[in-house]
């Protein structure tokens, strides 16, 4: 069962176009079912990703006796934690923005913040031994020919900043193709932070966790009125509701379409960008051979298009670019095909790895990055509520900091507060955006004009075919 447009429907479009490669690989999964009566607890969680389960598992780790229901809208793996790249690493795209903005010592607290969370998934995997294929491999970080040297010296500059200069070192072009062959690749950075997982066994391991240690998780229940009162929160689902003395909102890129106050309130706290994956058929030996890659590391270039991907467990590639991003019109997220997206990697993964001209990308699909206006995750209680506390905006960064988000949460609620709720981002007064007819618009513009230059310089330096988007129509 793939996703790919050769298994598709009568209109070309792909036959599952919701569902995420780490999905079909997971195999049969029938989710919970749904909650179907009324319950009264001490907590409640909307959203079982990676934020919702940690805090419910923290949550239990504090105090067993705290009584936890975790609803979530679809199945467990669902959403943005079962449709990422898998990449646990201590990464926030928005580092030089908080520099700017907030000075040299947030950013080393925060740079210290996302490590201690890459380090928290490792710890969480390996003590509750979870289904979640963990490897830490490493990251190759190639400049794309001699142009893009310039992009590697800069951010090995400013490693020095965030004080983890020690953790990555110089290659010469050399000793990048003996990690990685591409005739593409000249000198390169080695970093020593990363770590695969696959989102949704590792989800879904997860949820098991939160049940073992005595959580409720309900899958197939979207929560569609949320009221807060004087005594409690109360939800309400299709078939059922709950009555909770505290409530966590842990939907992140979904955020903004939650009913009642909360989805007020939330509505301009971040917006939904949508980021897109794909994977290919699994290689021959001789094509392994081709391209080395013997480490079975990740990669991330240094170049025009930002291309990045790995091998996976079971011998396929998963080779992106950060130039396709889906800015949605309003509150629809639905568009997770982009038609253009696999017939562009398709053409431009010969030049990368010529070895691979006949490698067939099987699977397509992606998922909502949760963004925030001012660059950081928006962490605690929601506006004066003394009930309802909440964590959006990863911004594209999550899977290692959702975790940790989640521990600061169940903290939160639990008033067992640690060094963690002390951290600058915690409880901020934080900044929203504007209203959609605005945002939308700016967003499109903004990143267009990035992307305009991105391809002048491409091309200038003889690289512009890694910048074309070549169409593939609606079916492709």
């Amino acid at each position: 069962m793939t996703n790919s447009a050769t298994e598709g429907s009568a209109s070309g479009r792909p036959a599952f176009p919701h569902r995420s490669f780490w999905s079909d690989d997971y195999g049969t999964y029938s989710p919970g079912a749904p909650l179907s009566q009324s319950l009264t607890v001490d907590v409640a969680i909307i959203g079982a990703g990676f934020t919702g389960l940690s805090a419910a598992i923290n949550l239990k780790e504090l105090d067993a006796s705290t009584s936890v229901v975790v609803l979530e809208q679809e199945a467990i793996g669902f959403g943005a934690s079962g449709r990422n790249s898998g990449w646990v690493w201590p990464n926030l795209t928005t580092y030089r923005d908080i520099y700017a903005k907030q000075g040299l010592d947030v950013l080393r607290e925060t740079y210290q913040y996302a490590q201690q969370a890459y380090g928290y998934v490792r710890d969480l995997t390996n003590s509750h031994s979870l289904d979640s294929e963990y490897r830490e491999t490493g990251l190759l970080r190639p400049a794309v020919t001699g142009e893009y040297e310039p992009d590697m010296y800069e951010y090995m500059e400013f490693c020095e900043k965030l004080g983890r200069s020690q953790k990555v070192t110089e290659l010469s072009e050399n000793a990048v193709q003996k990690v990685v062959r591409s005739p593409l690749f000249s000198k390169g950075l080695w970093d020593e932070e990363l770590a695969l997982i696959h989102p949704v066994r590792h989800a879904r391991s997860l949820a098991d966790l939160a049940r073992r240690l005595g959580s409720a998780v309900y899958e197939q229940s979207p929560v569609i009125d949320i009221r807060e009162e004087e005594n409690a929160v109360y939800l309400s689902t299709p078939s059922g509701s709950v009555k909770a003395d505290r409530l966590i909102v842990a939907t992140n890129g979904y955020t903004h379409l939650l009913p009642g106050v909360p989805g007020k309130a939330l509505k301009c706290s971040q917006r939904p960008v949508i980021a897109y994956n794909t994977i290919s058929r699994p290689l021959t030996n001789d094509e392994w051979d081709s391209v080395g890659w013997t480490k079975r590391n990740a990669v991330y270039s240094f170049g025009p298009a930002s291309h990045f991907g790995n091998p996976t467990s079971d011998g396929r590639i998963h080779w992106c670019s950060d130039r396709f991003l889906g800015i949605p019109d309003g509150d629809d997220i639905s568009r997770e095909y982009h038609p253009n997206y696999n017939p562009t990697l398709k053409k431009q993964t010969p030049h990368f790895f010529p070895g691979l001209k006949d490698l067939t990308l099987t699977h397509h699909w992606g998922g909502p990055a949760s963004v925030t206006y001012d660059h950081i995750f928006h962490l605690g209680a929601l506006g004066n509520s003394k009930r309802i506390f909440t964590s959006v905006g990863c911004n594209g960064n999550g899977v290692s900091l959702t975790h940790l988000n989640g521990k600061i949460l169940a903290e939160l609620v639990a008033g067992r507060k640690s060094g963690l709720c002390d951290l600058w981002f915690v409880n901020h007064k934080v900044k929203t955006f504007p209203p959609t007819m605005i945002t939308v618009p700016a967003m499109k513009f903004i990143i267009g004009r990035e992307l305009k230059t991105a391809r002048k310089r491409a091309v200038k330096a003889g690289l512009g075919f890694l910048t074309e988007e070549i169409s593939g129509g609606e079916g492709a």
